[in-house]
Parts: structure tokens; sequence; C-alpha cells
């Protein structure tokens, strides 16, 4: 786990050694055990390292023999120890145990085309000079951020905006992406909240040919044909075992660390089937983790204290006592954009508890997008109005309120969720089958890269610690989208599959249990909601264009008032207000 970053100059123009500090300090926290670097005439390449694998060779930028190729990345690549041995086969020579340099040999082998054998979560630079180009790339569902820019003189890119802020000479708001904030409760897309700063795509990569520093960008992967393949390996196999097998080994391959792992454990069902299962994979005592809330209407925890008695952990739990929002300022500043979930708070939280004992920590996350774990998925039941019941259902503020709020033209042509995907060929080819499977598959391609993996990405590295996500193995994510909708939601039962293909592992208090919707307590307190409303009028959001302070008012005194819930409403602005306080002075 590391963050990556570089600079490539226009023929003519040198490299800025102040520049590449700025952006090497602004992402510190990423990689705080080494720090690695080229420089090659116009162009630099560096690493901020958070050593986990091979700690004492693993250091980066790994270089070809002839010094012609090199590779940095931030990441892991999980499989590569059955990489390493495929090459082996071949009668390549390794000189470390380092998946980098696993990355580096592929390359040499295969090209870019190696990019397919790849399992794990990573951005990676690929430096190439006999081919005069450089590779940006991303992994399939963008668990790793990967953030660029460019200008007539040259192109930066990072593992975070800040890095790249750092460097600029001025940034400005990007107007589409603050109407994609407020009409998702996130920035949806490959574009940022500044303008010219943009994300590569999740799996694709960047190709920057030297000689005149273009850019091309190419969709690495098929995730159609590979939910295909996934429904042709079900008609052999029995569904059950399948979802079992490809999920122990994804959970098995992830526990590869030369550091200490450990799990978040929220007493829910997927916590527990991965707690279990690594149980079952080492004989050591291994440390667990959860948040509870005084309020026990959401408290979680007494589940997960019963669940770690049972399987057998050393269990750590943290209550929240003192006001949560204290850290959301904090919250947003590693967010880097506007994020109005209130749950990156706990996880933040949590985090700085983990990193207390460990460096490498498993998670449940996108689980629910995979295998139906939101009662949403039960309403998509018309191919002809998906798109719009979708859309609906993600939906904040309205068109018309944001164009009340203020100087915000053209609201309607911004349409991420459409941008994304064109649904009718995917109805037409019966690849997702039905209209719960397609929610899913959106949810993979939108709300997963754009809010739920920012939040175990962002959160984990603001305490230097790498947050591991075994239901985000591409094998777990094909297989769950190519599992027929009316299995998976069976009897109106949540992640049916999940329940039955781990029931003789799990205690029967989870199996048995309603999924409980993970929420933050802060909108049943009155005193919250006046804390949004005085966040948002000490702000100056009317710099980024939210000018309707009556608009807002009505919001808060008709929230009130009970004349209307608009708590994620005033939540979202609030939020906005103290990421503007954090960035406005790059604006």
């Amino acid at each position: 786990m590391c963050g990556i970053f570089g600079i490539v100059k226009k023929e003519g123009h040198l490299l800025d050694d102040k520049k590449i500090y700025k952006m090497h300090k602004a992402q510190l926290h990423r990689g705080p055990d080494h720090f690695g670097y080229l420089k090659d005439g116009k162009v630099f390449l560096g690493n901020n390292r958070l050593s986990i694998i091979d700690l004492e060779q693993g250091n980066q930028p790994f270089y070809s023999s002839d010094r012609k190729i090199a590779v940095l990345q931030n990441g892991e690549i999980f499989n590569f120890v059955e990489l390493q041995n495929e090459l082996r086969g071949k009668g390549i020579k390794f000189d470390t145990s380092s998946d980098t340099e696993v990355i580096l040999k592929l390359y040499e082998e295969y090209g870019i085309e190696m990019l397919n054998k790849l399992n794990g979560m990573f951005s990676i630079s690929i430096l190439d000079k006999k081919k005069q180009c450089l590779y940006l790339v991303r992994d399939r569902f963008g668990v790793k951020p990967l953030f660029y820019y460019k200008d007539s003189t040259e192109i930066l890119f990072s593992s975070e905006i800040k890095s790249l802020l750092e460097v600029l000479k001025e940034s400005s708001i990007n107007k589409k992406a603050l109407i994609s904030y407020l009409k998702y409760n996130f920035v949806g897309g490959n574009e940022s909240i500044f303008n010219n700063i943009n994300s590569v795509k999740p799996g694709h990569y960047l190709k920057l040919n030297l000689k005149n520093n273009d850019l091309n960008e190419i969709d690495w992967w098929d995730q159609e044909k590979e939910i295909v393949k996934y429904q042709e390996l079900l008609s052999l196999n029995s569904d059950i075992d399948l979802v079992r097998e490809i999920i122990f080994d994804s959970i098995k391959i992830r526990m590869r660390s030369d550091v200490e792992y450990s799990a978040f454990l929220s007493g829910g069902i997927d916590s527990s089937i991965i707690v279990s299962q690594m149980n079952k994979i080492t004989d050591t005592r291994f440390n667990t983790f959860t948040i509870g809330f005084n309020n026990s209407k959401y408290d979680e925890s007494k589940f997960a204290d019963e669940v770690a008695k049972e399987l057998n952990v050393n269990h750590h739990c943290e209550l929240i006592n003192n006001d949560i929002l204290e850290v959301w300022k904090d919250v947003l500043f590693y967010t880097e954009q506007p994020h109005g979930d209130a749950s990156f708070m706990p996880m933040y939280l949590l985090s700085k508890l983990a990193s207390k004992k460990d460096k490498v920590v498993l998670t449940g996350d996108g689980a629910d997008e995979i295998f139906g774990g939101y009662d949403k998925y039960f309403h998509f039941n018309d191919e002809k109005n998906f798109l719009d019941d979708f859309t609906s259902e993600s939906t904040l503020f309205k068109n018309s309120d944001i164009e009340q709020l203020g100087d915000f033209p053209n609201v309607k042509d911004v349409d991420i969720i459409r941008d994304l995907v064109n649904v009718d060929p995917l109805f037409n080819s019966g690849v997702l089958r039905d209209a719960p499977n397609m929610a899913m598959y959106l949810d993979v391609k939108f709300l997963l890269p754009n809010n739920n993996l920012i939040k175990p990405d962002r959160m984990g590295m603001a305490h230097s610690i790498e947050l591991r996500s075994p239901f985000m193995d591409y094998r777990v994510v094909s297989l769950g989208l190519a599992l027929r909708a009316e299995e998976k939601l069976k009897n109106k039962t949540s992640k049916y599959y999940l329940r039955e293909a781990f029931k003789n592992d799990i205690p029967d208090l989870v199996s048995n249990r309603k999924k409980q919707k993970f929420i933050v307590p802060l909108n049943e307190n009155k005193l919250n909601i006046e804390k949004f409303f005085k966040i948002i009028k000490n702000s100056k959001l009317s710099e980024i264009g939210i000018t309707n302070d009556k608009f807002i008012e009505n919001l808060y005194f008709n929230h009130l008032n009970n004349k209307s819930n608009n708590y994620r409403e005033l939540r979202a602005l609030a939020a906005l207000s103290l990421w503007h306080d954090n960035f406005s002075k790059y604006i």
C-alpha cells in the first residue's frame, strides 16, 4: 500500500524539485515508510511506501535489467504468489518476494495485456522507455485512486488530489461535479470537484506518448464478459458451493502479509463471514475491531461482542462518547472531495483504533452491492422505467431544488448515471437478466467507486493502514452479478447466498438476523440539526455558487417544524461547507 505520483514535462521544460517535494509531502500519510523515485530527463515518478509485502526488498521503483522499464504501484496484487510461480515455470528469475516485481516481470513477458492476470487493488505507473510511453493504470473497480492533470507544458498524476493542488498555480470549482454532489451526495464520474483534475476510470488505463505528451484512455477489462463466464460456471457447478469456494479463496489471498493483519467486525453477516473464514486459514488469534454508539437503537457492538466470543478473536470495541461531529472536518480533508455520507466518520475512528495494533485490516465492503444487501433492490421490477427508478432512488436534491440553490445552469444536462451505462443493450443482451441485478451492477459502477470504496481507502490511509475488501475480488463480483436476483433475494431475504453458503460457520444470531443498516445516530438529535445549520450559515458557500440563503433557511425551519424531513439535505450542505473550509485556499 502506497501513494504514487509523477510529473512529465513537455520537451524544453525542466522538472522543478520544489514541486516534486510538495507532491510527495502532501500524501506522505499514504506511505510513511519509504520514499522511492525515478528522475529521468523530463520524467519524474515517485512512491510513498507503506511496507506490507517484502519489508526489506520491496522499495520502489522496480527496474528491468536494462533499466528501460520501471514500475511503481499503490496497492496490492493478492495473487502475486501464483503469478510468480507461473513466471518461474517459464524460467524467469526473481530477486525479491515483492508483488511489484511480479508486475514488472509480467509486463516484460506479456506487455500491458498482463493486466487481466492481476487480482488486486491497485493504481500502477509503468514507464517503458523502449516504447516511449507511460502507462497509468487503475484497478477494475476503482478501489485505489488515481488522479491526473494536463496542460500545455506538463502532465501531473497522483494518488491524491491534494498532491496536485499543492503545485497547481490555480484551480477552480467544476460546476458539473458540484451538481453531481448535490444530486447524489457524492461526486460521480471521472471529473473531480476541481476543473481539469480528473480520475482514471476504474478498469481503464491512460497511455501517455512521451514524444508528444498525447494521452489516450483505454478500457482494459470487460466486466460483462466476465459475468457471462461465471454464468457458464454456475450451469456446471453448485451455486452455493461456488460462492463459498471463491469467497474463501478471496479471503485467503488477502491474508498474505509480512505484517500483522486483523479485521473489522460489526456483528453483521459480511464481517462475520470474513472473520470465521480467517479462523479456518490461520491458527493465530488475531485482532478484530468495532465502533459502537451510546444510542442503543443504532449500536451493533453488542452483536459484535457476541460474535467475537464465539469465534475466539482478540476483540477491541470503542464506544463513541464524544461528539462524532468533532472529526467531520478532518474526515473531509482526507476524502478530498465533498461526501455527505456520515458513515465516513465512524470509519475514520475505527481505522484510528485499528492503527494502534495493525497495518492490514480485512473489511466487508462491497457485499451489499453484489449479493443484494439493501432493501431498495426489492423495489426494482420494471425494466421499462428502470433508469428513472434507479436515479430517483439515488437522488438527494431534485433538479428544481438545485436550480434554486444558486448559480447552476443546465442542471438537467448533468446525468452522471446515464453517462456511465447504456442499460438498454445490457437488458437486451440478457447478461444481467433482471432489474434488481441491473441495480446492483450500476451500484458497482457508480456507488462503489465514487462513495463506498472511497471510505475504506481514504479513512484507512488517513491513519496509514491498509484496508482489504475480499468481496471486491473481481471473481466474487462477477459471480455475484451472475447469480439470479430472485435467488439472491429469495423469500424477501437479503443476501440469501451468503447466509446459505456460510450458515455452518457463523453464529445463528448473525445468520438469522435481519440486516441492520449502518446509520450514524445524528438525525434524531435536534442539536445536531442546529449544528448543521450553524456550519452552513458560517460558511462561504456563495464562493462556489450556492447563494440562496432563504432556500436553506426554509429547509432548516421546515425540518424543525416537522413539515418535511430535510436531514440528509442539511447534512450534505454542512459537509460541503466543511469541505470548502478545508480546500478554499486552493480555489
